[in-house]
């Protein structure tokens, strides 16, 4: 009898169960009511001025619902003060909602109080407040479930490209009536997501400020990355991670230190807004001659490319890229800079940062190899661009100019995929040595695709190594661990396998040279973007192909780099090893 009353006390009866469950039904049906007014009244759609109205009175419903919301939770778990502590989110957009201008307000003789505030867009704010709120509540619902690292990395992906998609389709996102096809959508979609800059059509001229702004954000939260995103915004909200969702994202960013990761997530955040609102600033002053573009003002121009810019993406709102701009100094520096910080990665320029502020704190050894690894690269790369190209597609341009556009393609070869030079233009040779920068990529934990500096700086310093009769390669009076110079290895192989099986479908299935094919195609994988003019003639099979080389040069070596990690604390339990023999190579 005791034992039984132990049982019961140990997991209490819950009184309104049935009232939650009902509850989070009509949640559920209201926050698919927001979607939907927020689609129709915002995504181009043509609609009566009656079906607006009805439209703006159903914002309001949901307002009012997601409230009543609120204190039906707050009686259901007893009037108690914890709730407030838990769900302080939800209290704080109650009380912005009510103290920021509403309609009655709008007739206020108080003259703080602003009389030009539309209240139809303070509903639809606080409707957005509450989705994102809701968002990161689903979300920590998932991180509960067990669901591997890796799966979560390609599912995330995969939702901000069909979300995107289905976004791009919007009548209100492209300037013709007729819009875009969903292939073309979701290439669009995709390219922007995996920061690859690849496009069917011209992003300038094809879509409305509306589908700009959706490629725009796409390109931000996929450099960032999309679960770092909503563990930001969990923050914010004052809630707090718990051990599954502190282990997920320490994995996907690489934080060496668990406890640290609330701050680095943080500094992420607060570094990219600081360094592309200073590149947008540059941007503006280095364009303020111009005036105005084709498809909008300086200034959005400014923040798109500064965006664009930072995360590798690629994508520009000019047709020929930035050709017209290569005598432009300032803008070239400016670009060269933010391509180069958002490639390096947040460790890196966190740690730099606190190494200048901080006397305690030094430079790591990941530090010094990404920076030698890109700095050489970049160099290197630069003076081959130089001696192959000064009486080829240089010959005409000034020689700072010709230095400028050297540097330019070499450091944007790598990762971003902007061009000041036609590609058509370059010897064969020197596109030869940008598919192998392609392949190469960014640092890890940075904006930019491939296989990453430092797996390839490891991969040079273990042959140089091997050359030298040592076991493992030595950096920086360091020595490199034989798990990770095992994971470079793999990475390069398995990156090699992945190229060879997309290489021969495409191959396959279009008609064509076929280094111009090689060349998109390892361009897509290293989700740089340039491109030799294939892209855009692909049959719908070579596009899904592309699409699907974006997706694994994307989240392919990350996942692979999870899952390798893995498999290896699994086998570190194995106890025996079986008797070696010779194999001859060579």
């Amino acid at each position: 009898m005791i034992h039984k009353t132990k049982i019961m006390q140990k997991y209490p009866a819950q009184p309104h169960s049935l009232e939650i469950s009902f509850l989070n039904v009509i949640s559920i049906a209201n926050v698919l009511l927001a979607i939907t007014s927020l689609v129709v009244t915002s995504g181009g759609f043509k609609v009566s001025a009656d079906v607006r109205e009805a439209f703006d009175l159903l914002d309001w419903f949901i307002s009012a619902f997601f409230i009543v919301e609120y204190y039906i939770r707050w009686w259901i778990a007893g009037f108690k003060l914890s709730y407030l502590k838990t769900n302080g989110h939800d209290f704080a957009l109650i009380f912005l909602f009510f103290l920021l201008p509403l309609p009655f307000l709008k007739y206020s003789q108080n003259p703080f109080i602003a009389h030009n505030i539309d209240e139809t867009v303070m509903a639809k704010l606080y409707i957005i407040g509450n989705l994102v709120s809701k968002g990161v509540s689903l979300w920590q619902r998932i991180a509960k479930i067990d669901l591997k690292p890796s799966f979560l990395v390609i599912t995330s992906f995969l939702l901000l490209i069909l979300t995107g998609t289905w976004l791009l389709l919007l009548p209100g996102a492209t300037v013709k009536p007729e819009g875009i096809s969903i292939t073309d959508a979701v290439f669009t979609a995709a390219s922007a997501t995996c920061l690859t800059g690849l496009t069917m059509v011209d992003i300038g001229s094809s879509f409305s400020r509306f589908g700009q702004i959706v490629i725009l954000s796409l390109i931000q939260i996929g450099g960032i990355g999309l679960m770092t995103v909503v563990i930001f915004f969990l923050l914010i909200l004052g809630k707090e991670m718990n051990i599954r969702e502190i282990t997920i994202i320490s994995n996907i960013i690489n934080a060496r230190s668990r406890a640290r990761v609330p701050l680095i997530i943080l500094s992420t955040f607060a570094l990219t807004l600081v360094f592309e609102v200073i590149g947008t600033l540059l941007l503006y002053v280095a364009w303020s001659d111009v005036g105005s573009f084709d498809h909008g003002s300086v200034l959005y121009y400014s923040i798109f490319h500064s965006i664009s810019s930072f995360c590798n993406s690629g994508f520009t709102l000019f047709q020929d890229s930035f050709l017209e701009f290569r005598d432009n100094i300032l803008f070239n520096v400016t670009t060269i800079a933010l391509i180069i910080i958002g490639g390096l990665g947040f460790a890196v320029i966190i740690n730099v940062i606190k190494a200048g502020i901080f006397k305690n704190v030094v430079i790591s050894l990941h530090t010094k190899f990404v920076f030698t690894v890109t700095l050489s690269l970049i160099a290197i790369s630069a003076i081959i661009i130089l001696i192959v190209e000064w009486f080829g597609s240089l010959y005409e341009l000034p020689v700072i100019n010709k230095i400028i556009s050297a540097c330019f393609m070499a450091v944007t070869a790598r990762t971003a995929g902007f061009t000041t030079i036609n590609m058509g233009d370059f010897s064969f040779a020197c596109q030869f040595m940008i598919i192998f920068l392609m392949f190469i990529g960014a640092s890890p934990g940075g904006t930019g695709g491939g296989i990453k500096t430092s797996t390839f700086g490891v991969f040079i310093s273990y042959v140089w190594s091997t050359l030298k009769g040592r076991n493992l390669p030595e950096i920086f009076k360091r020595t490199i661990p034989k798990d990770i110079v095992n994971n470079a290895l793999t990475l390069i192989i398995l990156s090699f396998i992945f190229i060879s099986v997309f290489g021969f479908a495409i191959l396959f299935v279009e008609k064509g040279d076929m280094f111009d094919i090689l060349f998109e195609l390892f361009s897509a994988f290293g989700n740089v973007g340039l491109s030799l003019g294939v892209t855009p003639n692909l049959t719908t099979l070579g596009k899904i192909i592309i699409m699907m080389t974006m997706l694994a040069g994307k989240v392919g070596t990350l996942t692979l780099v999870l899952a390798i990690s893995q498999i290896r604390q699994l086998n570190k339990n194995i106890a025996y090893e079986y008797t070696e023999e010779d194999v001859t190579i060579g």
